[in-house]
C-alpha cells in the first residue's frame, strides 16, 4: 500500500470521555435466552485504543500481541468475529502523521470485520472518513450517521453468514460527535437518536434473517452522557439485541453487564485490555461469557527461581610425588617447574640434600575442578508473544515517518506535564507553555485551550517533532475573536462546572488569573478572574481572545464562541508551539497558579 503523509495537518480534534462506574445496573457474566440455531461464536473487540498500536509505559499490550490472540481464536473457531467499537485511527504521532492510514493498514492485516467511527475518528474531517472507508478492507458502520436530508453517509450494518448462521451487526455513534469534534468536521452529516436508529436497524436484520443481532456503539456509559445517548438506553429501549459491543466512556467491564436481557462489553482504553466473548447457542438456549485480557496477562509475569548450575575452575592443590632413585630437590623441582624454595616450605624441608627413595613429597600442580552451585535467576512465565509480521509491519511505516519525527526543536531541563487526570483538572507547566505560545504568536489579550486537547507529556531531555505531535495531535489551528468579558466568564464556568472530576473542557489559559470555588453549584463557581495587568476582568469590556478552531466552531459544547467572525486566522497549534520553543526555549518549568481552587 503506498502511504501518505501529513505533516503537521490544519485538519481537526478531538477528545475521549473519561471512564465511567457502572452505577447500580446489573452485572452478571451468563445470559441464557432462546434462539433457535445452534451455532458457536467467539467475538474479539476493542475501543478506544486512539493509536496506540504499540506497547507502552501507560498504554496497552500493542496490536501485535492482540493480533497473536485472533490468530490462535481462528485457528481453533470456525466462527470469528474482530469488532472495533471507534476512536481508533487518531490520537498518536503514529497514526495521525497519515491522517489514519496507518492504522487502517494495519486493522486491515488484522483482518478486521468491522468498526463504527468513534468521534476522534472524524478529527480528520467526514471526507477523510470517506477516504479511509475506501482504503479499509473492513466495513465502517454507522446506522444513525446520516446526511442533512436523512440519505445513508455509511452502511448501516452488515450480515455476515457464518456456517449458515446469520450475523447481525450494526453500528451507532454517538450524537456527542456533533461538538466533541471540531464541528467543521461533520458540517453536512447527523447524528441520529441512537434508540430510533437501533430499532429500525434490528427489524431490518431480523426481516432478512438475521439469527444473532450485535449492535457495535461508540456510545458508553457516562455519567455526563445525557440520557438516551448510552449504550445502557439502547439496552433497556431496545428488543432483540444478544450484544452491545460499546465504546466512548473508557469503562472498563472484566465481566460484562447485562441489562434487560442484553450483555454490553467494554474494555476501557488504549488496548490495555482485549475482549472476548464465547457465544453458544444450543437446545434453544444462547450462552454468552465475556471475558478481558488484560496487558498484565499479556505481557506475561517475572518470577524468580532457583537453578543448579555446573561450574568448572582452575585450582591449586597438592599432589602426592614418590621420589625416585636418583631424584634430588633440585631435579623434581625442574621436572615440576615448582620452585626448589616452594617445595621446600611445602614439605617443611630444612636441609634440600635429605631427601630419599620411597619417601613421598607434596608438589603444588592446578586441576580443572568441576562443582555445583545454585544460583537465583528472574524468568518470564506465561504472556503473549507479539505477531513478528506485524511488528514488522509496524517497524516500517514508522521507518518512513522518522524523517518527520525525529527532527530536533529543543531541550527542555524538566518534565513537562501534560497527563489526561492533571490537565483535564488543573493547570499544568506544559498547559502553561501551550497557552504562552498562544498569546506570543497573536498579541491576544487572553488565550484559551481546552485541556483534552493536550494528549501526552514530555520528558526531560530532546524534544522533537514527533513530541510535540504526540502532546498536539489533532492538527488544530489557533482563530482570535473578540468577546466579551461576560461570554469569557461564561466560557471558564463551562469549563470547571464538572470539577473535580476529569473533563475534556477542562479550561487552561493564559493572560489571566483565574479563582473558583467547587463547592458552589456549577455557573456560579467563579471567585475573581483578574487580568495580567492586575485589572479585574470586566463583563461589558472587550477582550481578544485566542483560541483552537475546535472551541471557536462550538467544540466541547463551547456555545459561546460558536457563530462569532474571527478577528484573526494563524497556523497549527502544534507549529506555534515549536516555533515558541525555538525561539523562546522553556519557559514555563513549574506552574504559576494560574488557575486556583478556593478550598
Amino acid at each position: 500500500m503506498k502511504r501518505k503523509f501529513y505533516m503537521l495537518s490544519g485538519t481537526a480534534l478531538l477528545l475521549a470521555l473519561t471512564a465511567c462506574s457502572n452505577g447500580d445496573i446489573k452485572e452478571d457474566k451468563e445470559l441464557s435466552i432462546k434462539k433457535p440455531k445452534d451455532f458457536k461464536l467467539v467475538v474479539a473487540h476493542i475501543n478506544d485504543t486512539h493509536g496506540r498500536v504499540e506497547e507502552g509505559k501507560y498504554d496497552g499490550m500493542g496490536f501485535p500481541r492482540i493480533s497473536t490472540v485472533l490468530k490462535d481464536l481462528r485457528k481453533e473457531n470456525d466462527n470469528v468475529l474482530f469488532l472495533d467499537a471507534g476512536d481508533t485511527i487518531h490520537g498518536t504521532t503514529f497514526a495521525t502523521l497519515s491522517e489514519g492510514e496507518s492504522v487502517v493498514e494495519i486493522l486491515n492485516y488484522m483482518k478486521l470485520d468491522a468498526s463504527t467511527p468513534g468521534n476522534h475518528d472524524f478529527n480528520y474531517g467526514k471526507d477523510r472518513l470517506k477516504e479511509i472507508e475506501k482504503l479499509a478492507d473492513y466495513e465502517i458502520l454507522g446506522a444513525n450517521v446520516v446526511t442533512e436530508n436523512g440519505g445513508k453517509f455509511i452502511e448501516p450494518y452488515i450480515i455476515k453468514d457464518m456456517n449458515g448462521v446469520s450475523i447481525g451487526v450494526f453500528g451507532i455513534a454517538t450524537p456527542e460527535t456533533a461538538y466533541k469534534t471540531n464541528p467543521k468536521n461533520v458540517d453536512g452529516i447527523k447524528f441520529g437518536d441512537p434508540v430510533e436508529y437501533s430499532k429500525k436497524s434490528v427489524q431490518e436484520l431480523k426481516s432478512k434473517g438475521a439469527d444473532f443481532i450485535i449492535a457495535l456503539t461508540h456510545l458508553g456509559m457516562d455519567e455526563s452522557t445525557k440520557d438516551g445517548l448510552k449504550s445502557t438506553d439502547i439496552a433497556k429501549s431496545v428488543e432483540g439485541i444478544d450484544l452491545i459491543i460499546d465504546g466512548h466512556s473508557h469503562t472498563t467491564l472484566e465481566d460484562g453487564m447485562v441489562v434487560n436481557k442484553t450483555t454490553i462489553v467494554q474494555t476501557g482504553e488504549y488496548d490495555k485490555n482485549m475482549g472476548i466473548v464465547h457465544i453458544k447457542v444450543e437446545n434453544g438456549v444462547t450462552t454468552i461469557n465475556p471475558r478481558l485480557i488484560s496487558k498484565e496477562e499479556a505481557l506475561g509475569k517475572t518470577i524468580e527461581r532457583e537453578i543448579a548450575m555446573e561450574i568448572t575452575e582452575k585450582l591449586k592443590v597438592n599432589e602426592d610425588y614418590l621420589i625416585k632413585d636418583g631424584d634430588t630437590l633440585s631435579e623434581i623441582s625442574y621436572s615440576t617447574k615448582v620452585p626448589v624454595a616452594d617445595l621446600a616450605s611445602i614439605n617443611e624441608i630444612s636441609n634440600v640434600d635429605l631427601i630419599y627413595k620411597g619417601n613421598t613429597i607434596m608438589v603444588p600442580v592446578e586441576k580443572n575442578v568441576t562443582k555445583t552451585v545454585t544460583q537465583v535467576e528472574k524468568v518470564k512465565v506465561g504472556g503473549i508473544e507479539k505477531d513478528p509480521q506485524l511488528v514488522k509491519l509496524i517497524d516500517s511505516i514508522k521507518g518512513e515517518q522518522k524523517k518527520i519525527t525525529q527532527v530536533k526543536i529543543g531541550e527542555t531541563p524538566v518534565s513537562l506535564n501534560g497527563e489526561r487526570k492533571f490537565v483535564r483538572t488543573g493547570e499544568t507547566n506544559l498547559a502553561n507553555m501551550i497557552t504562552e505560545a498562544m498569546l506570543w504568536k497573536t498579541g491576544a489579550d487572553i488565550a484559551l485551550t481546552n485541556g483534552g486537547g493536550i494528549r501526552a507529556s514530555i520528558p526531560a531531555g530532546e524534544i522533537t517533532v514527533g513530541d510535540i505531535i504526540s502532546v498536539l495531535p489533532f492538527g488544530n489551528y489557533v482563530v482570535t475573536k473578540e468577546m466579551k468579558g461576560s461570554e469569557v466568564i461564561e466560557a471558564l464556568e463551562h469549563g470547571i462546572s464538572d470539577y473535580p472530576a476529569t473533563k475534556g473542557a477542562f479550561p487552561q489559559i493564559a493572560g489571566m488569573k483565574v479563582e473558583f470555588d467547587p463547592s458552589k453549584a456549577p455557573g456560579e463557581r467563579l471567585v475573581s478572574v483578574t487580568m495580567n495587568n492586575g485589572e479585574e476582568l470586566l463583563p461589558d469590556s472587550v477582550y481578544l481572545v485566542a483560541t483552537n478552531d475546535f472551541i471557536a466552531a462550538g467544540g466541547d459544547d463551547y456555545k459561546m464562541f460558536k457563530g462569532k467572525s474571527e478577528a484573526g486566522n494563524f497556523e497549527g497549534l502544534d507549529e506555534i508551539l515549536m516555533d515558541y520553543i525555538k525561539a523562546k526555549g522553556i519557559t514555563e518549568r513549574e506552574k504559576d497558579n494560574r488557575i486556583s481552587v478556593n478550598k
